[in-house]
């Protein structure tokens, strides 16, 4: 198995107002670089994610804020070191945009301040 260094996995598992809100905020997260994949099950939403250690803070973010995340309550398993059984290839889009694949605005969000948030990986306004 290889371990993907200077990076850590997250499964968020996420209660919804309903099933039709879980099934829109997978759609519209289903572009997110950090993503691996989304389940959704009635209104629950289980997410896999994969974040830059420095970005620890992006997968616990819906279990210490979840109504501003958009859920109801949310749970997050963090993997600290990360051994894969194949290759996963981590997605870098060919050209960063200026809006994010979720449609967050990077250059306007107030988590660049709270969080030191360094930005989408999918936006001009990424910054490593």
């Amino acid at each position: 198995m290889a371990l993907i260094k200077n990076r850590i996995g997250g499964v968020i598992l996420g209660e919804m107002e309903s099933s039709k809100r879980a099934k829109e905020y997978a759609e519209r997260m289903k572009k997110c670089p950090r993503l691996l994949f989304s389940v959704v099950e009635t209104n629950t939403l289980c997410s896999v994610a994969i974040v830059s250690k420095k970005d620890r803070w992006w997968l616990k973010y819906p279990e210490e804020n979840p109504n501003r995340a958009g859920f109801r309550m949310a749970k997050v398993y963090l993997g600290p070191s990360l051994p894969i059984p194949f290759n996963i290839p981590l997605r870098r889009p060919g050209r960063r945009a200026a809006q994010a694949p979720c449609g967050a605005d990077c250059q306007k969000c107030d988590l660049r301040t709270e969080y030191q948030c360094r930005g989408c990986p999918a936006t001009s306004f990424y910054h490593e």
